[in-house]
């Protein structure tokens, strides 16, 4: 199915965010980015998926979260390329997240409380590949967050959104915080 026919609803966003797509069923598209001339446009992109704790906990209906978000990445023809169950410390919390180093205009406590929550539980690191990736996973992040993200259960400041997606550029350093750490000094050898 084009996801440009009648069936389809679009709403635009700013340009920060990506274009989303549902049928009028419900169901999620992904739109691809084409150029003035209408050809689609595509680079093959890796990326990171970081499923925060809450993330793993939860569940879609009968689902899992982490099947949903499978079956998504899947119909947006996203392939995963590895995966694997980490346990972040906090020295990677702040490399992934470079922002807690930065002074904020909102004080210090929402920084602790990022940290804490991401050193709570393992986390699932995905890491997929494919055309137009940065778009597609932004897409499907503006979907998980209106569509799945519970609003209620969120605490001061820290947005506890179930999914951190890593940009283009930086993709190898994630990759190499997570992957290639030194074990904390703490921990046994």
């Amino acid at each position: 199915m084009d996801c440009r026919d009648a069936n389809t609803v679009t709403e635009e966003h700013p340009e920060s965010q990506p274009e989303k797509a549902y049928t009028s069923a419900g169901e999620y598209q992904v739109l691809a980015k084409t150029n003035e001339q209408g050809e689609e446009l595509s680079a093959h992109e890796k990326a990171i998926l970081l499923l925060k704790p809450d993330a793993l906990e939860r569940n879609v209906g009968e689902y899992a979260f982490k099947d949903v978000l499978k079956g998504l990445l899947d119909g947006a023809q996203v392939s995963i390329v590895q995966q694997s169950e980490v346990q972040l410390n906090e020295d990677q919390v702040h490399a992934i997240y470079p922002v807690i180093d930065e002074p904020s205009e909102y004080g210090d406590q929402w920084k602790q409380d990022v940290i804490d929550h991401l050193t709570s539980e393992p986390v699932e690191v995905i890491v997929v590949e494919g055309q137009d990736l940065q778009h597609k996973l932004q897409t499907l992040k503006y979907y998980i967050r209106d569509r799945l993200t519970d609003r209620s259960a969120q605490e001061g400041l820290v947005v506890k959104n179930l999914l951190h997606v890593t940009d283009a550029d930086e993709f190898e350093d994630t990759y190499d915080t997570i992957f290639n750490a030194e074990p904390d000094s703490g921990a046994d050898s």
